[in-house]
This record gives structure tokens, sequence and C-alpha cells, in this order.
């Protein structure tokens, strides 16, 4: 199994994070119908708003004493799963799982921004939990 060392995200890390998750989400099914502009112009705000909150939670997964290398990240708050990532190559090794289950030990109960990757884990591992896009401070 890969070591994987989960840890609070740094502020150079928030970087990737902004730049992955807008890169990842454009593809979302929640995003088909939005135009490329708004979704430019909309979505570092939303992605700011979500940071930038008191209750947001930020964690890294990376190689054990490695602040450089990342493998992926979660954003959460108290009980929202906001975004999970884990970058190309290093997916299906349980690193989605091993940060959620950092961020969430008494379990997930929204996701505020699902993909249809996330949206199959979501319904095969935790079906009680509910989808609301609006829970920027949970």
């Amino acid at each position: 199994m890969l070591e994987v060392e989960i840890r609070p995200a740094l502020p150079d890390d928030l970087n990737l994070i902004r730049k992955s998750w807008m890169r990842s989400y454009r593809n979302a099914e929640a995003m088909e119908w939005v135009d490329a502009a708004t979704y430019d112009k909309r979505m570092p705000e939303r992605i700011a708003h979500i940071l930038s909150h008191p209750n947001t939670r930020t964690f890294m997964a990376s190689p054990p004493g490695d602040t450089i290398t990342a493998f992926g990240f979660i954003v959460a708050g108290p009980t929202c799963l906001h975004y999970v990532w884990t970058k190309d190559g290093w997916r299906r090794n349980g690193i989605a799982r091993r940060l959620a289950e950092h961020a969430f030990p008494q379990g997930i109960a929204t996701v505020s921004h699902v993909t249809r990757m996330g949206h199959e884990i979501w319904q095969a591992k935790t079906p009680t939990t509910l989808y609301d896009p609006f829970g920027a401070s949970q």
C-alpha cells in the first residue's frame, strides 16, 4: 500500500488546490450548462469563498515528510465535503478515502460539489449523504 501522510494544507498548497479544483470541476455534470466565461469568472470566487470560510479545513495527501509532492487534497467543512481531488496516476490507491476518513471521522453529512466519478463513489460508499450545492458554511 502506498505510504501517505495526511497533513493540513500549507499556504504554498493553495494554488494547486485552486487550479486543480477549477480544472477538474469544469467537467462536472453540474457545470455542463455553464458557459466558459461565466465559469472562469464565478468559480474562482466560489472557491475563494469556501477556502476563506472560518469553518473550512483543507488537508493534503503527500509522501511522509514531503511538503512539495501532493497526491491529492480535500476541502471540508465541519459536516460538508466540498471537494476531494486525487492527482492522475495516484487514483485507485485509496487516497481520497484516507483524506475523507481523516477529515470526517464521524462521516460526511453533505457534499457541495460533485463530479461524475465522485457521485459514483458517494452513492456506493455513503448513499445517505445529501447533495447540497449551497453548503459553503457547513
